[in-house]
């Protein structure tokens, strides 16, 4: 073999193995997406009772790389349909693809294929925009399976067409005779709500749901009798015995999906299932989610995260902020009504505190928290959330449970008055709106909550005030920020407590403001916010967890970095796998590789090629030699 095509085989080797680099899956197993190949598509895709929407992709395009965390995102929304369709995506930079992606006709990308139920090879899918967010793609996909309808259908598929009857015995006549109740979803013509509800709950076969225009008002007026039709799209219930009930009205139709089908599965968790039908009436309407309980495991969240995150971030703190903090401290010390090693940890902190005068090195104070944890004073370390937790990270968590330690703290402030144990009820307030303006990192929020508080000292006129203008403040906040983007889709604002919850307090209410029954309200809360009423853990696993806390050290942070690193890190995982590289993505590491590799290759091209001239050398010195 000559040095030439020598050479010419190792570059093509090169090009070989940097081709499988760059064509590395954008999507892993731990993504809500099926990575399709050339041998699995067919197997996939062919001659199967669901549906398909896939995304064609090149691996190297940035545009693909930009839309693939959109395309994982929508995957994940619709993961509850794959008895109706799935989502999938074949990269066609790979060499295997080539020909599928070829006999696909896909030449631009990303671009995405809807293919139905039971297609054979011939079917090369119907094209669809490339959209650019979760809620067009979704929306794209329900036409795509609606305007379809009239393609055969699996027998197991829901019917996502609104119903056209006139009747309620027209209503009976869809239904197959072995179901005794029905939920009927109403919305306006143009909402998705409707479907997206019946999609969802696709994998639930004992429950049948149908969608019904909001325009059908012959029928709503059967339905409703005497009662007025609601304005936005609603859940309701009907019996074959003739009965019917609204369950949940959507007041907010951005989160009526994931309302109504909260409300549909605590109805089937908790409803006995027999023979295709609920045995037990249901009687169940949505105000919005509550917990009915005080978690001290989220009230210790907030002592741990206040102290260490949002009084942590400062250097040095004196003047009116050392004060706050004092001030807080003291409140925490003297009202928290916590487990002893809590309470006698908050003591402790705040003697230490409150012999400082003029300024306070905050990394002294976090050493001293650390340096007094015994296993008789300690706070525990933060765990996840219980009344407050979110449907995802970004939602609940610490503002909620900020709010529900300062309910708690003026609750327990107030008894203390009565028991003449806290002369001045009024300072917890201002100990309260201390914090508030200067640690509470939320910038926006510590200015609205100031605006509030200006008018603090002419508005509390007797002790109660303090728990009642506590409560009006969060009310008011709650109203400011219902619909915003902060706002749990599962968890929407309302004004506390819920006419469910207390309906003394309640003395007439619309859609806009609600009258309420001041004196009820002081009631409600001091029950609530009690001691009593307050849900502790088991202590076994946080004595356990002290004996680990006090040895924590940089080393071990830092495992637990790692740890999270490797979760974070197994999404991407390029050319190797799922390996744990700490703080570097898989991307990173294989680009590396990638360089290493290519190097050594290159290295080994000079070797051959220096030995080949070498030989070649030295047979010339041998001809010369002999002449």
């Amino acid at each position: 073999m000559s040095a030439f095509n020598f050479r010419l085989l190792l570059y093509r080797y090169v090009f070989l193995f940097c081709f499988h680099c760059i064509s590395a899956d954008l999507y892993s197993i731990n993504d809500d997406v099926l990575s399709l190949n050339s041998d699995t598509f067919d197997k996939a895709v062919l001659n199967k009772d669901n549906a398909w929407v896939i995304e064609f992709y090149n691996s190297w395009c940035g545009a693909c790389i930009r839309f693939a965390p959109t395309w994982k995102e929508f995957a994940k929304d619709i993961k509850g349909w794959k008895n109706v369709v799935s989502a999938g995506a074949v990269n066609c930079a790979d060499e295997e693809n080539l020909k599928l992606c070829r006999d696909y006709d896909v030449n631009k990308f990303p671009s995405i294929r809807h293919f139905w139920a039971n297609v054979d090879k011939n079917n090369i899918g119907k094209d669809a925009n490339h959209k650019e967010n979760v809620e067009a793609l979704r929306h794209q996909l329900i036409d795509f399976l609606t305007l379809s309808s009239d393609l055969p259908t699996p027998k197991d598929w829901p019917s996502l067409v609104p119903l056209g009857a006139k009747t309620i015995d027209d209503v009976w006549k869809t239904v197959p005779q072995q179901i005794s109740q029905v939920f009927l979803l109403i919305e306006s013509p143009s909402s998705y709500i409707g479907k997206e509800v019946i999609l969802d709950m696709s994998a639930e076969k004992n429950i049948q749901i149908l969608c019904i225009d909001l325009n059908n008002k012959v029928l709503l007026a059967q339905l409703l009798r005497k009662e007025k039709i609601p304005s936005s799209s609603f859940l309701l219930l009907l019996t074959r015995k003739g009965g019917s009930k609204v369950i949940a009205i959507a007041k907010e139709e951005r989160y009526a999906r994931e309302q109504f089908v909260k409300v549909l599965k605590e109805i089937v968790n908790n409803g006995k299932i027999v023979g295709g039908y609920m045995d037990k009436p249901v009687d169940l309407v949505k105000t919005g989610n509550n917990s009915d309980k005080v978690y001290m495991v989220d009230l210790e969240n907030v002592l741990s995260y206040s102290l260490r995150q949002e009084v942590g971030v400062y250097k040095t703190l004196k003047g009116k902020e050392l004060k706050a903090l004092q001030q807080y401290l003291a409140a925490l010390s003297k009202f928290f009504p916590g487990k002893p090693h809590v309470v006698g940890f908050l003591k402790e902190l705040y003697r230490w505190i409150s012999k400082e005068t003029n300024s306070l090195l905050v990394e002294d104070m976090l050493k001293y928290m650390d340096d007094i944890q015994t296993e008789e004073i300690y706070i525990p370390q933060m765990k996840e959330w219980q009344g407050c937790s979110g449907t995802q990270p970004r939602f609940r968590g610490y503002p909620c449970g900020l709010w529900m330690l300062f309910h708690v703290l003026t609750v327990q402030a107030l008894e203390k008055h009565y028991q003449g144990k806290n002369p001045d009820p009024y300072w917890i307030l201002y100990a309260i709106n201390g914090y508030i303006q200067n640690f509470f990192t939320c910038r926006e929020c510590s200015k609205n909550f100031n605006r509030m508080a200006a008018s603090l000292k002419q508005e509390l006129k007797n002790p109660n005030d303090t728990v009642l203008w506590l409560w009006n403040a969060h009310n008011r906040a709650n109203k400011r920020l219902e619909g915003d983007l902060t706002e749990d889709p599962n968890h929407p604002k309302i004004q506390f407590p819920s006419k469910k919850m207390c309906s003394e307090c309640h003395l007439e209410s619309d859609e806009n403001s609600v009258s309420w029954n001041l004196k009820a309200v002081l009631k409600f809360f001091t029950a609530f916010y009690s001691a009593k009423n307050i849900v502790f853990g088991s202590p076994n696993e946080e004595h356990k967890l002290l004996k680990k806390q006090k040895n924590i050290d940089n080393s071990n942070l830092l495992e637990q970095e790692g740890k999270k690193g490797m979760n974070k890190n197994h999404l991407d995982y390029g050319i190797l796998g799922s390996w744990n590289f700490g703080y570097f993505s898989g991307t990173d590491i294989s680009l590396c590789v990638v360089l290493y590799m290519t190097s050594i290759i290159l290295l080994a091209i000079l070797y051959f090629i220096f030995l080949i001239r070498r030989r070649k050398r030295k047979l010339q010195l041998f001809k010369n030699s002999k002449v």
